[in-house]
């Protein structure tokens, strides 16, 4: 979106163009007959409003739908979960109290960077 797309062409890079460039458009990219079909379901439209991308209500992976949220609660403390704000140009690793790689975040600052 910031380089100027729609939030269309934003979601059609991240999708069809991401399975061209991978050389898997026959397999993934778009939803077609035959097909791999792994979806996430959105609350909203984001190709209105591209914000909206970020609330994922479900995931379906080889015809199973998943809660996103328990998901994310299975795994939180355990993986990599970025997090951007505003305080650091710097940081895509931020939660306030949480350890982030080998460093505790100090509750009381904004960012490990600062």
């Amino acid at each position: 979106m910031e380089a100027g797309f729609t939030p269309v062409e934003a979601i059609q890079i991240g999708t069809e163009n991401g399975a061209l460039y991978l050389g898997q458009q026959d397999r993934i990219g778009t939803l077609a007959a035959g097909k791999q079909a792994d979806l996430i379901l959105i609350k909203g439209n984001p190709s209105r409003r591209i914000d909206e991308i970020e609330n994922v209500e479900t995931v379906s992976k080889a015809g199973i739908g998943y809660d996103s949220q328990k998901l994310i609660d299975s795994v939180r403390g355990q993986v990599g979960i970025r997090w951007w704000h505003s305080g650091c140009s710097d940081c895509h690793q931020h939660d306030s109290g949480r350890v982030v790689g080998q460093q505790e975040v100090d509750k009381s600052r904004s960012c490990v960077h600062t």
